[in-house]
């Protein structure tokens, strides 16, 4: 998967994360490119492996901060 999302045009990069079973991977994509990546890494995939994977669409979030005291 991390493979297929890296050599797509709109990823920024990708890895695996987690591991043992089946394991996750997170990819940074353009937002412009989403919607063909989410229809190209799948089925490139699934071409590849002959199992189809999950694809969740997340934003990134400002990130922990210390309130001021």
């Amino acid at each position: 998967m991390v493979v297929r999302a890296q050599s797509h045009h709109a990823c920024f990069g990708a890895r695996m994360t987690g591991a043992g079973f089946g394991g996750c991977a997170v990819a940074l994509v353009d937002r412009n490119g989403v919607d063909a990546f989410v229809v190209a890494v799948p089925t490139q995939y699934f071409n590849d492996i002959g199992s189809q994977p999950a694809v969740y669409l997340c934003r990134p979030s400002p990130g922990a901060s210390l309130e001021p005291a």
